[in-house]
């Protein structure tokens, strides 16, 4: 039989992946996949006509064995959650497969948090390897000073100390001509009295 394509719908986070097997699958089918991750369950969604590459191999239907395994995994992996104790990370998700693959954790951490502590932890309780994944973005530093070479760069910060010399006084943070409050203020003062001297304009 020519190999037949399936969209599986698979793993905790709900994955949608493109898989190949050699027999014909109903939607709704219970089915074990090799994924990058490992031996899997998943169910079908309904065959995948596309030609962009497949995610992996449809293996064969899920007995009641494996079905009955994937709920232990489940289960140990919602215990393992429930018996660490981490302040300053946030677990989302705890899962693991039908092989010996690591299982596989997603976080919520600030950069510094020492997640080797906390996948030894996990891999006690799971008594297999943890691999963590940190969905956390570091926050990006605040800019400071005007984008000139040295600007912001000393205790001061700000542009107050740009590198080229004689500080925004050279030509401004600003990208226009405007170099202060004052000027600003100014300028939209001169624009209302020549919009007031309009005669066909009603002053608000």
């Amino acid at each position: 039989m020519n190999s037949l394509r399936y969209l599986v719908n698979y793993g905790n986070a709900a994955f949608l992946g493109r898989f190949v097997g050699d027999a014909r699958r109903d939607r709704g089918d219970r089915v074990v996949l090799r994924t990058l991750r490992g031996l899997e369950i998943g169910s079908v969604l309904c065959e995948d006509s596309s030609t962009l590459p497949s995610d992996g191999d449809l293996v064969r239907h899920a007995s009641s064995d494996e079905e009955n395994q994937h709920s232990r995994n489940r289960d140990a992996a919602a215990l393992a959650l429930h018996q660490i104790d981490s302040a300053d990370v946030l677990i989302v998700d705890l899962e693991y497969l039908l092989d010996d693959s690591p299982a596989f954790a997603s976080v919520v951490a600030d950069p510094s948090s020492d997640l080797n502590s906390l996948g030894d932890s996990l891999s006690r309780q799971l008594n297999r390897p943890v691999l963590i994944q940190n969905l956390g973005i570091a926050p990006a530093p605040a800019a400071s000073g005007c984008g000139k070479p040295g600007c912001g760069s000393t205790s001061g910060g700000g542009c107050g100390d740009c590198g080229t010399g004689g500080g925004c006084s050279t030509g401004s943070c600003s990208k226009g001509s405007v170099k202060n409050a004052g000027e600003l203020t100014d300028y939209f003062a001169g624009l209302r009295k020549q919009m007031e001297a309009t005669t066909a304009r009603i002053p608000l």
